[in-house]
């Protein structure tokens, strides 16, 4: 339960952040807007490449515990989410992966 509050608290806070940018974008006036060096980039990148590996390892191990027999409750628990956002999350790949 502790985790659907939080799982609500970080949406609000995220749907508050994204309003406050989106008003900040309506009201800037584009000639205060300077460039940013592409190299204040890289790092950001390299978190954003990396975030993917563990995505995509993360829904190879789900595949791996469906295909030895764990339910999506199962995953769920282990996720720290409910069967269905598992399943939502990851059904679709792990579907692809049994059919190839």
């Amino acid at each position: 339960m502790k985790e659907k509050k939080l799982d609500k608290e970080r949406e609000e806070y995220l749907a508050e952040k994204l309003a406050a940018f989106e008003k900040w974008a309506d009201e800037v006036d584009p000639a205060d807007l300077k460039p940013a060096p592409l190299e204040s980039f890289a790092v950001t990148a390299q978190w954003i490449n990396q975030f993917e590996e563990v995505n995509e390892a993360l829904a190879q191990a789900v595949a791996d515990a469906r295909s030895r027999g764990l339910t999506w409750s199962q995953i769920g628990d282990i996720l720290g989410v409910s069967k269905q956002e598992a399943r939502q999350k990851y059904g679709t790949r792990v579907a692809a992966q049994a059919a190839s």
